[in-house]
């Protein structure tokens, strides 16, 4: 499994610790079990790692958005799938997700099986894993106003 990239570790570096490993963890089972797909990484106002078969947008399968307390393992055409468990939350046109908030959310046998089956019907798988990082797009901290206190009264 190759290690994530520099950049995703910076961008994972605001999160607290355990939300940075749930992160790393999902990412890690969606690359093993949607091998070989591309990786995508875009910092907005959430942190997604977008999981697919080509660049092409039309054959992303899996996203992972990362928030404070928990993350979304999701799926572009999650509308369209069975969810026998009844797990996948969202009520979009396409996108479904399940919300992970813990490592032992992440290892149930439910998640691989949704994984397997978000594969596109129809979609080019590539013949390497490739990541593209995109420029962080969050709007930066808004700097600290300087306050001048005034001086003694006279």
């Amino acid at each position: 499994m190759p290690a994530p990239p520099k950049e995703l570790i910076r961008f994972l570096k605001r999160f607290d610790p355990a939300i940075r490993e749930l992160a790393l963890d999902a990412r890690e089972l969606v690359l093993r079990i949607l091998a070989p797909s591309n990786e995508s990484v875009l910092d907005v106002y959430v942190l997604a790692m977008n999981y697919g078969f080509s660049e092409r947008m039309k054959d992303q399968a899996v996203y992972i958005g990362v928030y404070g307390r928990h993350i979304n393992l999701g799926f572009y055409r999650g509308a369209q799938m069975d969810d026998p468990e009844g797990v996948l939350e969202g009520g979009g046109k396409q996108l479904r997700h399940i919300k992970i908030k813990s490592p032992a959310d992440l290892g149930t046998p439910v998640i691989r099986d949704y994984l397997r089956r978000a594969t596109p019907v129809g979609s080019v798988r590539s013949n390497t894993l490739r990541t593209k990082i995109h420029p962080s797009r969050r709007t930066p901290e808004p700097a600290r106003l300087k306050v001048k206190h005034p001086g003694p009264i006279k």
